[in-house]
């Protein structure tokens, strides 16, 4: 049975024969009784309250572990916001919310009829697949056991009516087909775009011998089919484990793929990998190694053009990378253009996972060029594991803003995603994801939207990060 899907364009009730309503629309406010008083104005929140704050359904849903910001979908001139839930607990189902940018509210809800699927754990809007004017979405099932072994799935839904439209499987045991999907537009002119989607392989290292991971472009046309595809090296290096799109790099008018291969190993350590492949035909346009032990590519994201010379420039995490023998993360900004190394980014402190979330934001400081968010839900130097986002220039390194969580067990900061100017300040704002709202008891995550503006400066900080030696890292390919 196709799994449950939503409309991206409507929030009426959506529902298959006798069953319960896939996608919610949310209640109507009653009309209030006449006022026994006069209310009063509201005063207006104050400068440093976030604008606005969206929670999840249930605890442990992963609610606030994903945020993909794409266009207006509501049509109030502000883009809106696709938050993958992909429930890592088990017993329960996955899902996707649409969020309003403005203020958070939910424009809808869908979710997976199958638990333990991690419907949600990849998100990205996928072109008009059915040709019906509307943009539909693709949502990557990584854990489905449609074939009764869990080979992975991608789901494309429609924008307008909210049905699945189709579902493309993998193939391989336990292949994680779907842990990254990307559109990338129609390639070979047939009216249908083609998608792009990652299957990194089993998780455990320790499956040697297996086949390697791929990154496979596939054609939505209903009769299917490879446009392109990519292989790793070798199946402990997790080809794919991650996927970012990028604006076109080298020229062509196409978006282009960052796949991380956090596992890959040049010499007798493992460092991991990211490389950048055309999205026209899947060419090698560069390829770099990690600068030290550790599983550099576990996490990716566009950071805009940082060095000014045109590319977008690529932020790169490893949330567990040693530091002075403890785990503590680091990120590293490195040229859209070739892959060389332009800065890295120390973590405050050692288990705070830093480098879990990264994100390209607009210009915070003021100085005309953008700047970056990293993210360390783990940190505790608001409570255990409550987390923190740091905010640095693009520019200069600088650590300008410092956010931390206030309650523990928050994960504050697990997602990261740059809004825009929603508040016409000249500033644009952050979205973060936590994991939990704090409690004595689990509670659901939450997304909330901080006025950029009004971000905190950091209570101590530190001198700016220098920039890259002059010694570049391991690359190959290239232009």
């Amino acid at each position: 049975m196709p799994r449950a899907t939503a409309s991206l364009l409507c929030a009426l009730p959506l529902t298959l024969g006798p069953a319960a309503p896939l996608l919610a629309a949310l209640p109507p406010f009653a009309a209030p009784a006449a006022p026994l008083v006069a209310a009063l104005p509201l005063a207006p929140p104050p400068d440093d309250a976030p604008l606005w704050e969206r929670a999840g359904a249930q605890a442990r849903d992963g609610f606030g572990s994903l945020l993909v910001v794409v266009g207006d979908v509501d049509g109030d001139g502000h883009p809106d916001v696709l938050a993958g839930c992909p429930a890592p607990f088990g017993g329960r189902m996955g899902a996707v919310r649409l969020l309003s940018g403005a203020d958070g509210r939910v424009l809808l809800e869908a979710s997976s009829r199958v638990p333990d699927d991690r419907f949600g754990a990849s998100v990205d809007l996928a072109g008009d697949i059915d040709r019906d004017g509307t943009i539909d979405v693709l949502v990557g099932c990584p854990l489905d056991a449609a074939s009764d072994v869990r080979s992975g799935s991608v789901s494309l839904v429609s924008g307008k009516t909210g049905s699945e439209l189709r579902r493309l499987p993998g193939t391989r045991a336990f292949g994680e087909f779907g842990r990254g999907v990307a559109g990338v537009g129609d390639l070979d002119g047939d009216g249908a775009p083609e998608i792009v989607v990652s299957e990194p392989g089993p998780a455990p290292a320790a499956r040697a011998g297996g086949a390697p991971g791929r990154v496979l472009c596939l054609s939505s046309a209903e009769e299917g089919g490879i446009v392109w595809q990519q292989r790793g090296a070798s199946a402990e290096e997790r080809f794919g484990a991650c996927l970012a799109r990028l604006p076109d790099l080298d020229g062509d008018g196409i978006d282009d793929l960052a796949v991380g291969a956090p596992g890959a190993r040049p010499a007798a350590e493992v460092t991991g990998r990211v490389l950048v492949l055309s999205g026209a035909d899947g060419r090698l346009l560069w390829n770099t190694f990690g600068f030290e032990p550790g599983r550099f590519g576990s996490r990716l994201a566009p950071a805009g053009d940082i060095d000014g010379d045109g590319s977008c420039d690529l932020l790169v995490g490893d949330p567990d990378a040693l530091v002075d023998g403890l785990p503590a993360g680091r990120a590293w900004l490195l040229s859209g253009f070739d892959g060389a190394l332009l800065r890295g980014f120390a973590a405050p402190q050692a288990g705070g996972r830093f480098g879990s979330a990264l994100a390209g934001l607009g210009d915070i400081d003021g100085d005309e060029g953008p700047d970056l968010a990293i993210g360390a839900p783990a940190d505790a130097a608001g409570g255990y594991a409550a987390g923190r986002v740091r905010v640095f220039s693009g520019r200069s390194g600088e650590l300008l803003r410092e956010v931390l969580g206030s309650a523990s067990s928050a994960g504050f900061g697990a997602a990261l995603a740059g809004l825009g100017d929603l508040d016409a300040d000249g500033t644009d704002e952050l979205l973060v994801g936590l994991l939990d709202l704090g409690g004595p008891q689990a509670e659901p995550g939450a997304v909330r939207a901080l006025r950029g503006k009004s971000l905190p400066a950091p209570s101590a900080a530190p001198p700016p990060t220098p920039p890259a030696a002059p010694a570049t890292p391991a690359t190959d390919g290239g232009r």
